[in-house]
């Protein structure tokens, strides 16, 4: 619903930051039935350690919805980092389908914990319009936090379909303080022109 620049400089894990994104070894989740979508709650035991009793244990709750045009889906997640500081991240992701030929998307999470030694705020806007058998794609974002300058990132696509399984793509991706560090390796301020192929097989 959001992301159309996977695997590409405009990935948008340069942005939206993947600490919270945890898979635990050993955990117990339940999923009911809540209106027009799914409730689902999970708790993952930590390890006993030097900086207290079931370091790195989590709790986690989600709810995934569908109101015709709209996708809606909002997640909240503790981490015990230690003894006395929890970390949280909370995340809204929205898409709508405008139309049959385009559709956009919105995310906005939020990381903290009690020590306030992280402060993250990300948020990505993207697009997507199709063209006959192509596309055109477009995504904004920006990750605020507790560095002087604030990472943005901004970048346009186009998808060629070649065939059923091979698309050809070119990318025109920008980014400012880090924007484009993350996923496409590129530091500071910078801009990449990039092209490719997706073979699926």
């Amino acid at each position: 619903a959001v992301e159309f620049f996977s695997d590409t400089f405009a990935d948008y894990n340069n942005i939206v930051g993947k600490s919270q994104d945890v898979r635990a070894d050993d955990s117990i989740s339940y999923t009911l039935k809540a209106g027009p979508g799914k409730l689902s709650v999970m708790y993952a035991t930590g390890d006993d350690s030097t900086v207290g009793d079931n370091a790195g244990d989590m709790t986690s709750i989600a709810y995934n919805a569908k109101f015709g045009a709209i996708t809606l889906g909002l997640a909240n997640q503790t981490v015990n980092k230690t003894a006395t500081n929890d970390e949280t991240g909370t995340k809204i992701v929205l898409g709508y389908k405008i139309s049959k030929a385009t559709q956009a998307g919105f995310l906005y999470k939020t990381v903290s914990d009690d020590d306030l030694t992280i402060d993250d705020k990300n948020m990505l806007i993207s697009v997507k319009h199709k063209i006959g058998k192509d596309a055109v794609k477009f995504v904004y974002g920006s990750n605020d936090n507790l560095s002087a300058n604030d990472a943005t990132m901004m970048a346009i696509a186009y998808d060629h379909k070649i065939n059923k399984s091979t698309t050809a793509y070119a990318l025109y991706a920008d980014g400012a303080d880090g924007g484009l560090s993350a996923s496409g390796g590129l530091a500071g301020d910078a801009s990449v022109i990039g092209a490719g192929l997706v073979v699926k097989f």
